[in-house]
């Protein structure tokens, strides 16, 4: 009992523990389930009308009123592969010139809807609802046109265009980004717990009133950690590519850019966490909840888009977010780093604010 009493009472002294203990669980619990959303609604959707009739119109109406698509008219094809290309779009549906004519003929005319399937989950509902929607749109546009009053056939042939990942194997839109989610909890983890660590023993003393400059100690502290981060990376490329046959149809010098970039991206924020917290305890307590937050909210684990707005604030200000995008690109879709600008972009300036942030929470503890 003495034990117990004396347990509860190291706890109530540690105020910042018992914080993460009774806060982090529920954050998480409502932040999480607000926004974790297997049915995302209002999927971003560039439409491409050749026809520009009642019928055409009528088709771009009911797929607005399903509250599944979020529609964006553009002019051209290739408008719509740089709207893909910059992940402004996830679905094109183009509907072909003659479109209400062949429909009234019976020809059934081929309305072509491409997805990306990196992230088939994004996807698969608003395409089922167009699928359902073809066969009510046209009641009203047909009831009074001879011969087709009680034609009860589909008059449309959808023809199903998946990019990318045209199989839809789920492997190949979870392993680019399970490559991020191993480095960050490794590295965070190991740097932030090998700085801690030192704290707690006093031996830190030791590197402090060394001749070395703060940065040249930042340096020292994070360097054999990149190089571990690379022997990682190199790893999981290699299992991924021979035993996951997950391909890499892009620039292997834009993916080891990304990763490189990425790694020190996590050694930075290692940093941070070990200057914050007090203990190895606290470090884990911050790190899952980092973890936990990243994995749900960058659309690792269901679809960005899907969130709520608040959700999606959240989730760009975290790196997996932007990490999951370009390595997808690069890997999946075979694009570069200066095809996906917006999203580096995004990283970069992110690893810029964070590694600022790092050295300077470094230096502020190193001086004292």
């Amino acid at each position: 009992m003495a034990i117990i009493i004396k347990e509860f009472s190291e706890l109530r002294r540690d105020r910042a523990s018992l914080l993460m203990i009774l806060a982090i669980p529920l954050i998480n619990l409502c932040i999480l389930g607000f926004s974790v959303n297997a049915d995302p609604k209002y999927v971003r959707t560039a439409i491409i009308d050749y026809d520009s009739t009642p019928m055409s119109r009528t088709l771009m109406v009911g797929m607005a009123n399903t509250g599944y698509f979020s529609l964006e008219k553009i002019e051209s094809e290739r408008a719509a592969d740089k709207l893909f290309r910059e992940g402004k779009v996830q679905i094109v549906v183009i509907i072909p010139a003659n479109f209400a004519r062949d429909m009234i003929s019976e020809k059934k005319p081929q309305l072509l809807i491409q997805t990306d399937a990196t992230d088939p989950a994004a996807t698969a509902n608003a395409t089922q609802a167009l699928m359902t929607l073809l066969n009510t749109v046209f009641i009203n546009d047909i009831k009074n046109i001879p011969g087709l009053k009680k034609y009860n056939n589909q008059l449309v042939d959808l023809v199903l265009h998946k990019m990318y990942n045209p199989e839809a194997i789920t492997k190949l839109n979870v392993v680019p980004g399970l490559a991020g989610v191993v480095l960050s909890i490794i590295l965070i983890l190991m740097t932030s717990l090998s700085i801690i660590r030192e704290r707690e023993k006093g031996s830190i003393i030791h590197i402090v009133t060394s001749p070395a400059l703060p940065y040249e100690i930042m340096l020292g502290k994070i360097i054999p950690y990149f190089i571990i981060g690379i022997v990682q990376t190199i790893l999981i490329l290699l299992i991924s590519i021979y035993a996951m046959g997950v391909p890499i149809v892009g620039s292997l010098v834009s993916l080891s850019i990304l990763l490189s970039i990425f790694i020190i991206l996590c050694l930075a924020t290692g940093i941070i966490f070990s200057t914050i917290t007090k203990s190895q305890l606290q470090t884990m307590q911050l790190a899952s909840f980092y973890f936990l937050l990243s994995t749900m909210l960058s659309g690792f684990m269901n679809p960005f888009f899907g969130m709520p707005a608040w959700s999606q604030l959240l989730g760009k200000m975290l790196p997996l977010t932007y990490f999951l995008r370009l390595v997808r690109g690069i890997m999946l879709k075979g694009y570069t780093l200066n095809d996906m600008y917006p999203d580096f972009i995004s990283l970069i300036t992110l690893t810029g604010i964070i590694g600022i942030l790092s050295y300077l929470l470094f230096k502020k503890v190193i001086d004292k």
